[in-house]
């Protein structure tokens, strides 16, 4: 599947960990696309926050090449595709806070490469 088209994904959709805000339940969803996630999680009973979101595309780039890229001005960061997919449809809402832990220890990171 070298063919990064939406069709793909369309076919093959969106796998989901979801993570209630206040018990800690997990729970993995498969849906068809990343706003069927969003209105799950609407739906649901509780504040369901998005862990992770996996397509195929994801998965090939997690085999196929690092999440993590050197910065020469920054230190390294770490890329997560979940804000730019839920970012796309507005839905940043969704993200889970361990989101917000990462990007303050890569900000932590940083600042102790370049102390």
């Amino acid at each position: 599947m070298s063919n990064h088209s939406n069709a793909a994904r369309d076919r093959l959709g969106v796998i989901a960990t979801l993570r209630e805000r206040h018990t800690g339940e997990v729970v993995v969803r498969h849906a068809n696309t990343t706003r069927e996630v969003a209105a799950w999680c609407d739906a649901a009973d509780g504040d369901w926050r998005v862990v992770t979101l996996s397509t195929w595309r994801t998965i090939y780039a997690d085999i196929a090449t690092s999440r993590v890229h050197p910065n020469p001005d920054k230190g390294t960061y770490t890329a997560f595709p979940e804000p730019e997919m839920l970012g796309v449809i507005g839905r940043l809402d969704l993200l889970d806070g361990s989101f917000a832990a990462n990007e303050g220890d890569r900000k932590n990171r940083r600042r102790r490469e370049h102390a």
